[in-house]
């Protein structure tokens, strides 16, 4: 807009693009999106910005290779460029299918962003419909007109079977299916129990009635929730799993962690980040059990404010594990089974979790009403059936108590730490908003500026007139912001209007809770 203002229409046509005199090559990762998508461009992500590369200026770069680029600007700014060298190939094996035309034999991967067919030299035993592992030998010669070709190396089975196909997609990202000798041995010296030294100087929380919620299919549980009322208001208790006692920075489990980064959740079949003796029996907050955990305690008024906040290495004890159907339950009047007690305690934490929702709508909240498709497997692994799950009054319950001590761990971090990491969500670009808005207008939806962006996009997605308009648009609105990611760098977290947030609720399965739950014991 501002650019619009500042140039005339008759300037804008006399705009030409002004090449590097002397252009230095730059690196950065090849995006061939578009072209799989067959459009034809693609991009190349630098430290400078995004470059536009024409399809006939790509050399014979595919998907994540690192390309070295010509660079060139459009008034200081990235505009395009033109691939000269391929520095490292990203996709030198893949899996996929074999495909029969004609004479002639071609390898179709699973990637859908490798946007080229391959030709197979060498079958080496494979036939038409199965699902191999192939190994490039020529990246082709796009100007030339030759393809890329390659030669089988391992054949997996038919293609469509569904172990066949979970095997492909393991293969294809390399992901580890067993633990390094070095780990499993350090996980035959972890005690089970707790020992009367570590209870000594943990704050003692085993009497405080504790419950966890989880999908009913859940196995690791690595939050529980307990809260009591006090004159005040409301003291919430977030106790999360403390994996960091057992997953030291310097022991081998930690360096397999970091090459895992997180747990792969698949189809009946589960590749964690840590040993399952840790997931699942050590670590999970399993009913009845004492379990170490780091426990974030919030004192609440009785309108939701935050009055007092404190982390503390505890041991607990989880009296219930609830799903959250049951949750739902009570809430929408139901009888159940639950002791009085529980019930009382679940409707307490009903009422509290409305008012941190009101809370987090002011302070800029954005609220995508997006369902998530459930599948459901049959025991072969075949697609049975699948649903829209909705986000019901308990997974709120439990998403505004995480909130809470994820924003808790990141302020105080980033007050004590000499360096965090943040999980960020930076503002959206105002050239995409703005399309956004000419998007909006042909379909005579209006866009109306409030306080701020926040605001904003707020009152767009609740003017929305009809569950039709907000199937079709909210997807389109999403689009138009940033990925959230994490960052050393303290910015914002623009989707959920905060200021400072981290993950730390979910150490079991994630490596940047776990790594924030170490500096936490260092820091806070």
């Amino acid at each position: 807009r501002k650019f619009r203002l500042a140039v005339s229409p008759d300037q804008l046509k006399k705009e030409t693009y002004e090449p590097v005199s002397h252009p230095r090559l730059l690196e950065g990762i090849f995006d061939a999106t578009p072209l799989a998508r067959d459009l034809s461009y693609a991009f190349v992500r630098t430290e400078k910005g995004d470059f536009y590369i024409n399809s006939e200026d790509t050399l014979n770069a595919y998907h994540n290779d690192i390309v070295a680029i010509e660079p060139h600007f459009r008034k200081g700014k990235p505009d395009y460029a033109i691939v000269r060298k391929i520095i490292k190939r990203a996709n030198e094996i893949m899996t996929g299918d074999i495909r029969k035309s004609g004479s002639r034999t071609f390898f179709i991967s699973i990637n859908p962003k490798i946007h080229n067919w391959i030709e197979v030299s060498d079958l080496n035993g494979a036939k038409e419909g199965d699902k191999v592992v192939l190994e490039v030998t020529n990246w082709g010669n796009q100007i030339m007109g030759r393809m890329p070709v390659g030669k089988v190396i391992e054949i997996l089975g038919p293609s469509g079977d569904p172990e066949v196909e979970l095997l492909a997609v393991i293969r294809q990202y390399n992901l580890p299916l067993q633990f390094p000798d070095t780990v499993i041995s350090e996980m035959e010296a972890i005690e089970e129990s707790i020992s009367d030294k570590e209870l000594a100087h943990r704050l003692d929380l085993r009497n405080i009635l504790t419950f966890t919620i989880d999908p009913a299919s859940a196995k690791d549980f690595d939050d529980a929730i307990s809260l009591e009322r006090i004159n005040q208001g409301w003291r919430l208790y977030v106790h999360i799993a403390d994996v960091a006692h057992y997953v030291k920075p310097e022991s081998a489990t930690f360096s397999e962690a970091v090459k895992r980064g997180n747990s792969f959740y698949f189809p009946k079949k589960v590749i964690p980040m840590l040993p399952e003796k840790l997931s699942n029996k050590v670590c999970s907050l399993r009913p009845n059990e004492d379990k170490l955990a780091m426990s974030v305690i919030t004192d609440f008024n009785l309108q939701g404010k935050i009055m007092r906040q404190r982390l503390e290495e505890s041991v607990i004890r989880s009296d219930y594990r609830l799903n959250y159907d049951q949750v739902d339950e009570l809430f929408s009047g139901k009888n159940t089974d639950f002791p009085s007690d529980l019930s009382e305690t679940l409707l307490s934490a009903r009422k509290l979790s409305s008012l941190l929702t009101a809370k987090r709508l002011k302070e800029g909240y954005i609220f995508f009403d997006l369902p998530e498709l459930e599948y459901e497997y049959d025991e072969e692994g075949f697609l049975k059936r699948f649903t829209l799950a909705e986000e019901t009054e308990s997974h709120k319950l439990i998403e505004n108590f995480m909130l809470v001590a994820n924003e808790c761990i990141a302020t105080k971090l980033s007050k004590l730490a000499p360096a965090t990491i943040y999980r960020i969500h930076e503002d959206p670009d105002w050239e995409k908003i703005e399309r956004l808005i000419e998007l909006l207008s042909y379909y005579g939806i209006s866009f109306y500026e409030r306080e701020n962006l926040n605001a904003s996009i707020q009152y767009l997605l609740h003017s929305l007139p009809t569950p039709e308009h907000h199937k079709v648009f909210e997807p389109i609105i999403l689009r138009s912001m940033k990925k959230a990611k994490y960052s050393t760098e303290h910015i914002r977290h623009f989707g959920l209007g905060m200021e400072t947030y981290t993950h730390f609720t979910s150490p079991i399965r994630r490596l940047c809770d776990l790594v924030i739950h170490h500096l936490s014991k260092t820091y806070i």
